[in-house]
């Protein structure tokens, strides 16, 4: 194969030889995606089953109810911890190289990993059940550690299946191939969205939301069984070192190699796109969730039809949004960024009387979130080639905007609570309009000051040159 011969030259080569060679293979007419590339497809069809019965909505609906049958009123701080929760412990991601180990055997760790954050979410409605012999208080302790061990396995997995994709996809064909995924993963969760709906009405042996929890966790657990088939080598286009030097070098830290993507001002400017991006969404996210359950009255099966409208929309423009992601990345990135911004504008005009229209608009407008999740691993796997260290750029990333998710989303709902013990937020409003669509419209003018920000922070090719 020619990028094989390709690989060989560059493993052979000096430091400049090598970024060139990279350079011209990343756009090998030739580039195709890997036979056993489809297995981590499948997984992701599997996981979007699992995941879209089980995600942040229903935990929410559920500690909502929690707190609707007792005395309990922090009601604004514990959605907040809830939806942080996973990025708090998620900065532990940060250490997803050591725990990951050699390059080889990425999906089969990986497969590891995601099997025990499906295990850990089954235990969520066995701790439910425990309502009425202890207190809220300790249910909803208890569900926030699950909750975050459960991503933070989640995380790790997914970062050893990001490994996976650098050293086997070309990165000219590496947009199309997380496109193809992602259409895998959409339909998975469109199927379980439209499942759902259809079962709204029906007789459940348990409480319905705890039996879409099960369901959802056992999912979860199938959903790996494709990746134990992947090959487990670490790749073509896995970065290799120019030769073995004569002397061994001394090993470098844990510390100094995950901070090393700092070192390179490319990857720090996307970094800081990706904090700001995190600390709006944390700012508006509690607000979202009080104004989507308790101002419009939107039940979760309603919830899953919206965001089932949003992943059609993702799967139908996937495959425009692959190839235009290879060919022109800043303007997919940038006009995606735009248009999920007006998402947040829809949903706060959104009210009682004109409902419909602005909360289709809003959950159409955040199939925008497809250029997104396409771009920025994308861009991630440009950024480790430069720096040569793609678990670390890839941890650091996520974990960092982690943080920042977090700090804000917890403000955010401690200022409400704290608020909330003087005012009913439910009844406060300016000129009209409630205090909650406000957060949401003051975040989607937020998100809109981001899109230069991601214009200066993703080079087009010429510039990295």
């Amino acid at each position: 194969m020619g990028e094989r011969n390709l690989t060989a030259q560059i493993n052979s080569s000096s430091d400049e030889q090598t970024d060139e060679l990279a350079q011209i293979e990343s756009r090998s007419p030739n580039a195709s995606i890997p036979p056993d590339a489809r297995f981590v497809c499948w997984n992701n069809f599997l996981w979007g089953l699992g995941n879209t019965l089980v995600s942040t909505t229903l935990i929410i609906y559920i500690v909502f109810g929690l707190v609707d049958r007792s005395s309990f009123s922090w009601l604004f701080l514990t959605t907040a911890v809830l939806t942080a929760s996973p990025r708090i412990l998620g900065v532990m991601r940060a250490f997803a190289p050591k725990m990951l180990g050699g390059k080889r055997c990425m999906t089969q760790k990986a497969a590891g990993y995601l099997t025990l954050s499906g295990l850990t979410l089954s235990l969520i409605p066995f701790l439910v059940q425990l309502e009425g012999r202890t207190s809220v208080t300790a249910l909803i302790i208890g569900m926030i550690l699950l909750w975050g061990i459960h991503h933070l396995n989640q995380y790790i997995g997914t970062i050893a299946i990001n490994c996976w994709i650098g050293g086997h996809v070309s990165d000219s064909v590496r947009g199309q191939f997380y496109a193809a995924k992602n259409r895998y993963e959409l339909a998975g969760a469109i199927l379980a969205s439209a499942l759902a709906f259809y079962l709204k009405d029906a007789r459940f042996p348990i409480d319905r939301l705890l039996f879409w929890a099960w369901t959802g966790a056992a999912l979860i657990i199938l959903s790996n069984i494709p990746l134990l088939f992947c090959s487990r080598d670490a790749g073509t286009f896995e970065r290799q070192p120019d030769s073995q030097p004569e002397k061994k070098p001394e090993k470098p830290s844990t510390l100094s190699t995950l901070f090393s993507p700092l070192h390179f001002k490319t990857f720090v400017l996307f970094l800081l796109y990706g904090i700001a991006f995190s600390f709006i969404n944390g700012l508006t996210q509690t607000s979202q969730y009080q104004y989507s359950i308790h101002g419009l009255k939107i039940s979760y099966e309603f919830s899953l039809l919206l965001i089932a409208i949003s992943r059609i929309g993702q799967w139908a423009i996937s495959w425009f949004i692959g190839r235009w992601s290879d060919l022109a990345l800043r303007s997919t990135m940038m006009t995606s960024q735009f248009i999920v911004a007006l998402g947040l504008f829809f949903l706060g005009i959104a009210n009682e009387d004109f409902y419909y229209v602005p909360i289709y608009l809003s959950w159409i407008c955040w199939t925008g979130y497809a250029g997104l999740n396409v771009g920025i691993p994308k861009h991630l796997h440009r950024l480790s080639y430069e720096n040569g260290n793609r678990p670390a750029t890839f941890s650091l990333y996520y974990a960092v905007g982690g943080i920042a998710f977090s700090v804000s989303l917890i403000l955010s709902g401690a200022v409400l609570d704290a608020l909330s013990f003087s005012y009913d937020l439910e009844s406060v409003t300016f000129y009209g309009t409630s205090i909650f669509a406000v957060i949401l419209m003051s975040g989607a003018l937020l998100r809109l000051l981001l899109v230069p920000l991601l214009g200066i922070a993703v080079k087009t090719d010429n510039e990295r040159r």
